[in-house]
């Protein structure tokens, strides 16, 4: 097991599925299109009959982690990091974790995974102001105004400072994490001209993106707000460059959110073949806000050429997706949508604590009243990643998004 590089100064890295998965980070990190490939090529030499020792252990599975978001396999990057930051608190490492918590939550974000994103974050924080490691905590600022806009809570801008603090020039993926934060909350308010905006800087006038990784992940973005403002043809510029950018070979996510983005603004006679692309691959369940959105558009397009018994099936899914997951703003316009195809949308439900299982309902009682996930648990003596589970399930049945806002609806508590 030990035929790694014999000469670094890193005796761990001597272990070869530990170094092979560090250097297999750092090439996809300078060509984010191959990392599909380089993940593929890590994952085939799994199994093997006991892992590495110590240390050597916890450095794959956070390099596998971090690959796996590079490389578009989200619930592999959540599983894989969650594994590494276990190990890292037992060894003492939490500071090692820096290089991945951004991803973490971006990737929790992505994947549904909000009350375990809005836990993570609070974490990333302290450990950030604790280091300071400022750019980092600008990093937690700008994901925490996107969840917040993704609930469709008022959002605005990101604090003035956070966009001098650091030099955003030499910190591409903070500066692409601020600019998708007020693009994401401008859409949020119905500002489409400033959603626009701001989703355009973050690819250059030629349509390079501004960060390789992040910026063609908001292309989606981008187009469906030049649909909003008549702004078609310059989105469909970037598109292409876009295209252009992820090679012959895109991944899954990619593929979709491309085709998503065509649908939007490429040729009238092709949307249709473009949403479908976009809205069947089972992978993309994966990705539930990116899969419930392209629903929508596709459940919009076909209202618009009166086709509103092909739509009702796409918007009642979008509308169970949004709805669960807690984007109210996005919830409220499937349903806007599907009542304007002909359903009735149900009603709330009367007591929302009738759906909750004891258990349940004990875990929400104490976040009402300020408890962290990790006190929950303790008391409860559950795992923190059972309390965010059941927090995660309960908040679309109690009507909340978010954590703070249990306090006012249990404020007899």
């Amino acid at each position: 097991m030990q035929d790694g590089n014999p000469d670094t100064p890193y005796p761990d890295l001597t272990i070869k599925e530990t170094a092979d998965a560090a250097r297999a980070v750092n090439l996809a990190g300078a060509e984010p299109t191959e990392a599909a490939d380089l993940l593929r090529r890590i994952r085939r030499r799994t199994g093997l009959p006991e892992p590495p020792p110590g240390k050597a252990e916890m450095i794959r599975v956070h390099s596998l982690g971090r690959l796996a978001w590079y490389a578009d396999e989200s619930d592999l990057c959540v599983g894989s990091l969650r594994q590494a930051y276990a190990m890292m608190r037992a060894y003492g490492s939490e500071g090692y974790a820096a290089l991945s918590l951004a991803a973490m939550c971006s990737a929790l974000i992505d994947t549904g995974r909000w009350a375990e994103a809005d836990e993570h974050l609070e974490e990333t924080a302290t450990l950030a102001a604790v280091r300071k490691l400022r750019h980092l905590q600008i990093d937690v600022e700008a994901l925490r105004m996107t969840l917040s806009a993704l609930r469709g809570e008022a959002a605005g801008m990101p604090a003035a400072p956070s966009w001098t603090a650091v030099d955003l020039e030499e910190n591409g993926a903070t500066h692409a994490l601020l600019l998708r934060a007020a693009g994401t909350g401008a859409a949020a308010a119905g500002d489409f001209d400033g959603a626009f905006r701001h989703f355009r800087q973050l690819f250059g006038e030629d349509g390079t993106p501004l960060h390789y990784f992040l910026s063609p992940r908001s292309v989606t973005d981008l187009v469906a707000a030049a649909q909003r403002t008549g702004r078609q043809e310059e989105a469909a510029h970037v598109l292409a460059a876009v295209s252009e950018a992820m090679g012959p070979q895109p991944t899954t996510r990619m593929t979709l959110l491309m085709h998503h983005a065509a649908a939007l603004t490429g040729d009238p006679e092709d949307a249709e073949r473009h949403f479908r692309l976009a809205t069947v691959n089972p992978a993309g369940d994966q990705w539930p806000l990116a899969r419930a959105q392209a629903r929508l558009h596709y459940a919009q397009w076909l209202r618009r050429r009166r086709r509103p018994l092909d739509a009702r099936p796409l918007l009642t899914t979008a509308l169970e997706s949004f709805t669960r997951l807690g984007a109210a703003g996005l919830a409220e316009e499937a349903r806007v949508e599907l009542r304007a195809s002909g359903v009735a949308t149900a009603p709330a439900k009367a007591d929302p604590l009738a759906e909750l299982t004891a258990q349940q309902r004990e875990i929400v009682r104490l976040a009402a009243r300020g408890l962290r996930n990790r006190e929950i648990a303790e008391q409860l003596k559950l795992s923190p990643r059972t309390v965010s589970s059941h927090l995660y399930n309960v908040y679309p049945k109690l009507g909340v998004s978010s954590r703070h806002q249990l306090r006012s609806l249990f404020a007899d508590w």
